[in-house]
């Protein structure tokens, strides 16, 4: 390989790279926005917010071709393979939680239609907490840094946390008050979606593991010890 064909080379991966770190901050505006237009009770933000997702799913069209492309024309090895494979699982990880913040967004609609029970407490503190480990995990990415990766994948445990806390009070509130049924059962839909995005952000920490160690997180940890 050329000097410049390498520097061009270079170029197409740390456009790839940037690429996704695009699709992704598009992610975390509709992460964002869904909870927004729960909170707020604004059922247009949320029609907005389930329109956009369109351009995620076309971002990870492009996104793919650019991959196969790399792969079938370059025969790129090591690292460099890693990148370009994880860059396709990574894309489909931020389309499939954009697909969460679609149903968040639907159940927005219908709630804001409800009376509402009571003023929201944890549920925006967890969406936030997603929302930062997911920032973290495109960072993680983009700097190839496997030990702020492997942060983040701990972080998913007070996401569990917030999870089960939420759950049980809601719960409780159907116990007291069995006509609120409904209310309830579209919001355990909206933090169920919330831990879900959770899990796609600790896939994309995973991949970025790989794409450095060659290896998954456990076996990373197992080295360290």
């Amino acid at each position: 390989m050329t000097d410049q064909v390498r520097r061009t080379y270079s170029q197409e991966l740390e456009a790839l790279k940037q690429s996704t770190l695009r699709m992704g901050a598009l992610a975390e505006e509709l992460i964002r926005s869904s909870i927004k237009a729960l909170i707020e009770r604004d059922a247009a933000l949320a029609a907005r917010t389930i329109a956009d997702d369109e351009k995620v799913d076309e971002m990870e069209a492009a996104i793919n071709q650019t991959c196969i492309r790399l792969l079938a024309l370059q025969q790129p090895m090591a690292t460099d393979l890693r990148l370009i494979a994880s860059s396709m699982k990574i894309s489909s990880d931020i389309e499939r939680l954009a697909d969460h913040t679609t149903k968040i967004s639907k159940k927005a609609a219908i709630l804001s239609e409800l009376p509402q029970l009571k003023p929201y407490v944890d549920l925006p503190e967890m969406a936030k907490r997603v929302i930062d480990m997911f920032k973290l995990s495109l960072d993680a990415f983009i700097n190839l840094d496997p030990v702020l990766a492997l942060k983040v994948i701990d972080m998913d445990d007070s996401i569990d946390e917030y999870n089960h806390r939420i759950f049980t009070e809601l719960i409780e509130l159907m116990k007291r008050d069995p006509s609120c049924i409904n209310y309830v059962s579209h919001l355990m839909v909206v933090v169920q979606s919330l831990e879900r995005i959770a899990d796609h952000v600790t896939n994309i920490c995973e991949s970025a593991v790989f794409i450095v160690e060659g290896a998954s997180p456990k076996s990373s940890w197992s080295a360290q010890r």
